[in-house]
């Protein structure tokens, strides 16, 4: 009797660990597809990032294009060189000190994704909005300064953790490159 009531408890073991390891599969599976929606996704932005000659269209294509390729709300950028700075956003372009870009920049030290209680600065009267939010710094040679990328969405965070930041990574990297390419041609 023994016997039996060790194989019955043996095969509710199994059936459990059976049941946890097809949820965790199914979440496999789903950050999986979502990783790869979104690396096509980053794909297509730096796509539309190379037909940009100039700094005003790569402002352009960041603020107003990636929204809709990366499947967010808003997008907005803020550049910094020397004492001179400033904010884009979808609704223009804002002067501000080249301090608090940097002060941006310091914070962001590499991208993250986070949730947001409203009112995030770099996307200005919008900002009140957003409930998640990607800063990327962007990386410029020097004597060019420095920058953040900022992604945002009305949609909170999912419970649990946040996944990898690498596509943010590569939109930052890329961005980086363009705004520099830019530049070094005006000098």
């Amino acid at each position: 009797m023994n016997v039996l009531s060790f194989e019955a408890a043996a095969r509710r073991r199994l059936e459990r660990r059976l049941a946890d390891l097809s949820t965790a599969n199914a979440e496999l599976s789903h950050y999986a597809a979502g990783s790869a929606g979104m690396a096509e996704a980053a794909h297509a932005a730096c796509a539309a990032l190379l037909t940009a000659e100039t700094l005003p269209q790569i402002v352009r294509t960041v603020t107003h294009e990636w929204p809709s390729i990366l499947g967010i709300e808003i997008a907005a950028l803020a550049l910094a060189a020397q004492e001179e700075a400033f904010r884009a956003g979808p609704a223009g372009i804002q002067r501000l000190s080249a301090r608090r870009v940097r002060a941006w920049y310091g914070a962001a030290g590499a991208a993250q994704v986070r949730g947001s209680m409203g009112d995030v600065p770099l996307f200005g009267e919008q900002g009140s909005a957003v409930r998640t939010v990607g800063i990327v710094p962007l990386r410029l040679d020097a004597p060019l300064g420095c920058g953040v990328l900022a992604l945002g969405s009305r949609a909170s965070l999912a419970a649990g953790p946040v996944g990898g930041t690498e596509t943010l990574d590569f939109l930052g990297t890329a961005l980086s490159r363009m705004i520099g390419r830019c530049l070094l041609a005006i000098h």
